[in-house]
């Protein structure tokens, strides 16, 4: 391809020729369109509408747009499938590894702009790759709803044609089996878990975003007072968010509840530092610790629990 090549052209800068309008009333000639200049451009254009298997459509005005997108598709699939045995999971490459989801407060919610993520640890995805429209969900009241989101070609986002920059999907996870919170829906290396949506009978939304990390851990080392069950019986609880995309695979409590003050008639009766209530999953964590402390005051009394957990 060239540019004009007809008679009249203007130097549009760096030598490089152009058009310029004509102006009768002023003598200035406009430049000349020659047939090659206009079958060159209808032959460069129709090449690569061709070459993404189209046929060639005087009404379709998207053609070549609809080309250049199953190119990106094309290269985007030889890509990804380089990277099949890359086992590592997305990332969300904000400060706190969330996908910020917007309210509009009536009945629709989006997904934010100008946010990062990591594909298998190599390809990098915006939510400006979609267009608002496709990153927006509408609810309904007394739902409970996931937001995902589908790599190209997987899922909801396939074919990757259609969709070579993934996929946003609103699910309702209401009357789900086995239930929303089970690990069976947690992210996946080409299927993020973005969001869980509740909305109430006015179909108000809580939007708890996950954090999506390649790898997920959290530890801790808690203190606090415990309480008095009766019986001589003392119990500290101990718990936390998470608020993972992916459900904790290892963990590790230790903890007890001690006291400041051993001896004159304070001792352990029975049971000391029993680990009882573990309950663990994508949302948080929670474990007591119980010990039969004799004739001891609350005063006298804390506890503490180091905590340890770690995603797949």
């Amino acid at each position: 391809m060239d540019r004009i090549n007809g008679a009249d052209t203007t130097n549009i800068g760096g030598g490089n020729r152009g058009f310029k309008d004509e102006n009768v009333v002023g003598g200035i000639i406009g430049t000349e369109v020659t047939a090659a200049h206009l079958n060159a451009m209808q032959e460069e254009v129709l090449k690569v509408v061709e070459a993404a298997g189209l046929v060639a459509d005087g009404d379709d005005w998207t053609q070549l747009w609809q080309a250049i997108q199953w190119m990106i598709s094309q290269n985007q699939a030889g890509a990804l499938a380089l990277f099949k045995n890359s086992l590592v999971f997305p990332e969300i490459e904000t400060a706190d590894a969330k996908l910020a989801i917007g309210d509009n407060n009536d009945g629709t919610l989006f997904i934010g702009g100008a946010q990062t993520w990591l594909l298998r640890g190599v390809f990098r995805f915006s939510s400006d790759d979609t267009n608002l429209a496709d990153r927006t969900v509408t609810t309904v009241a007394n739902k409970t709803y996931h937001v995902r989101w589908h790599a190209p070609g997987t899922g909801a986002a396939a074919p990757i044609e259609t969709y070579p920059y993934g996929r946003f999907e609103l699910v309702d996870m209401t009357a789900a089996a086995p239930p929303e919170g089970d690990s069976s829906y947690d992210t996946t290396y080409d299927n993020m878990l973005v969001a869980r949506i509740v909305t109430d009978g006015a179909n108000a939304s809580t939007i708890t975003t996950f954090i999506n990390r390649a790898s997920l851990s959290f530890s801790a080392n808690l203190a606090k007072a415990p309480s008095y069950l009766g019986s001589s019986a003392w119990r500290a609880d101990f718990s936390a968010d998470l608020n993972w995309s992916r459900s904790p695979k290892v963990w590790s409590f230790s903890g007890a509840v001690y006291c400041n003050a051993p001896g004159s008639g304070n001792y352990v009766l029975g049971g000391a530092n029993i680990p009882n209530g573990i309950a663990i999953w994508r949302y948080g964590w929670g474990v007591s610790f119980t010990t039969d402390w004799l004739n001891t005051s609350s005063t006298a009394l804390n506890a503490y629990c180091i905590a340890g957990l770690k995603g797949e």
